[in-house]
């Protein structure tokens, strides 16, 4: 055999996983021409699948002594990526770049460290000129739509995703990107046809199935969207608490005692506990889990209910309390409420401690006193309207309204104008949830993204505008400005993803309709 059909066979083997017998052969190449430079990169390679950097090293550098070839610089680059020398890696790509301008794997892989050090309009700029050569090339096309999502061009992402999976249709990566690119465009019959190919991916099949349950929801597809809703355990990574007894299915069970489960962050738990009313018409006795920061709110409003501390070290055996059933809180809505569609739940409100609210009672004054929320640490957060769009409103108002940080200290912005936000330093906003809830009911209004607040401020009836992103769950429904479990609540809804600007137009136009009807009532 001849050193290039040695080196073919070789190449087919490594390719199809046979790295051990595509070495030998390889070897075999050096054997006959001992500096042979496709074989030294190819030996790289391979080294560098098998973590062998330093071995890596050294069959590349012989390799480019040889012949300076873009693609030998660019596998050069991958070592020193993995080695975590990433200024040497970005320079062999640079360099694979100088000897062959249109090499689309250097360029993808530059790209990706620049977007990874957080350089993505240079890594979109790169790429970008690579258009033409870039069409048929699979890594290319999905780097590339990642980057204009991360840069907001969604139009761009969406066709860079479409014509890949024309290219390749089973890439299931490049599926779920598109799939969520479109549920986070509001195009939820499109993703969840999409979501819904991915059923079967071991990789991304648990995702899918969650995501394709909230798209169903969102488009009133009630009995199929909850068909999945279970799948978030293993979506979300829940921990899910074991617990031996027989699962609710929303029977009847009057006598019987319920172990309710806590599940997911506070802003979810005071959404579950909102539908307390119609669990109770259907169990008089429950003991429900919660986060120790809601415990005492909870007590206050809901006294027939026994709830206890969700914490490992503070929880009672769950073992040990008198249930004929369990079930998690995340359940208590598709139970109770299926089609989403019962009103006025929250009855009674979550009851303030009147002493703590006596106390934190704000200045009396002419102005509204509207507080404010604006952090988030959630799962969408990087989706919600960022701090710097609410600062506008504090220059255009300060002579009407005193807005007042509800954010805890933690979660405060650093560019937060704190001087024009009335902030309450005595009160611990984070654990003291309480007498947060306590503060919130002196207010006139509360202005809020979608996060724990804007669900405490909902429990408690507050009138409360919610700015409210394209990327969201089903708990905030489609397109409807008002939800049933928070009647006092209004959403303004963003049109397009990124687009915050209308967002904050509509709300600067809500609060001066506010001021000139003089509503100090809280109508929304």
């Amino acid at each position: 055999m001849t050193v290039q059909e040695i080196l073919a066979e070789a190449l087919n083997l490594h390719q199809g996983g046979a790295l051990i017998e595509a070495e030998k052969r390889y070897q075999a190449v050096l054997d006959i021409e001992p500096e042979q430079a496709d074989a030294l990169n190819l030996l790289g390679v391979l080294s560098l699948q098998s973590r062998h950097f330093q071995q890596a090293l050294d069959y590349l550098q012989r390799a480019i002594n040889q012949q300076a070839k873009a693609e030998y610089y660019n596998n050069l680059g991958l070592v020193y990526r993995h080695m975590g020398r990433l200024d040497t890696a970005e320079q062999q790509f640079h360099r694979a770049l100088e000897i062959q301008p249109d090499h689309l794997d250097s360029a993808v892989n530059l790209a990706t460290l620049m977007h990874e050090s957080d350089r993505t309009a240079v890594a979109l700029a790169l790429l970008d000129g690579l258009r033409h050569q870039g069409s048929e090339h699979p890594q290319y096309l999905f780097n590339f739509a990642n980057f204009c999502i991360a840069s907001g061009s969604f139009d761009r992402a969406q066709s860079s995703l479409e014509r890949l999976l024309t290219l390749t249709p089973r890439d299931e990566a490049a599926r779920y990107n598109y799939a969520m690119l479109l549920k986070n465009q509001g195009e939820f019959e499109a993703a969840a046809l999409n979501f819904k190919q991915l059923f079967k991916s071991r990789e991304k099949g648990d995702k899918a199935r969650w995501y394709y349950s909230q798209c169903r929801l969102l488009l009133h597809d009630f009995k199929e969207g909850w068909r999945y809703y279970p799948c978030r355990f293993e979506a979300l990574k829940i921990p899910e608490r074991s617990v031996d007894l027989p699962a609710w299915q929303g029977e009847q069970i009057s006598g019987q005692g319920l172990v309710v489960r806590a599940e997911q962050g506070v802003g979810d738990e005071l959404l579950f506990a909102s539908h307390l009313p119609l669990l109770l018409n259907r169990c008089t006795a429950i003991h429900y889990e919660c986060d120790e920061r809601i415990k005492p709110l909870l007590e206050r409003s809901y006294q027939q209910v026994h709830f206890f501390d969700r914490r490992n070290n503070a929880a009672p055996a769950i073992d040990n309390i008198d249930a004929s059933f369990q079930c998690a809180a995340g359940d208590i809505i598709r139970l109770c409420n299926p089609e989403l569609g019962a009103a006025g739940l929250i009855s009674p409100l979550l009851q303030v401690d009147p002493e703590k609210a006596s106390k934190l009672a704000l200045p009396d004054s002419e102005k509204l006193n509207i507080g404010l929320s604006y952090h988030s640490s959630g799962s969408y957060a990087a989706q919600r309207m960022p701090p710097r769009q609410f600062w506008d409103l504090l220059a255009d108002f300060k002579a009407h309204i005193n807005f007042v940080d509800l954010q805890s200290n933690q979660a405060r912005s650093f560019s937060s104008p704190s001087s024009q936000l009335q902030q309450i330093d005595h009160l611990d906003l984070y654990n003291d949830l309480d007498g947060l809830a306590a503060l919130m009911c002196n207010l006139d209004y509360v202005i809020s993204i979608d996060n724990a607040i804007a669900h405490l401020a909902g429990n408690l009836g507050l009138p409360t505008i919610l700015l409210l992103s394209t990327v969201h769950d089903w708990r905030w429904l489609g397109q409807s400005q008002r939800i049933p479990w928070y009647p006092a609540t209004r959403m303004i809804r963003q049109r397009g993803q990124g687009n915050w600007h209308e967002v904050q137009t509509c709300l600067h136009r809500e609060i001066q309709q506010i001021l000139e009807s003089g509503d100090t009532q809280g109508q929304v």
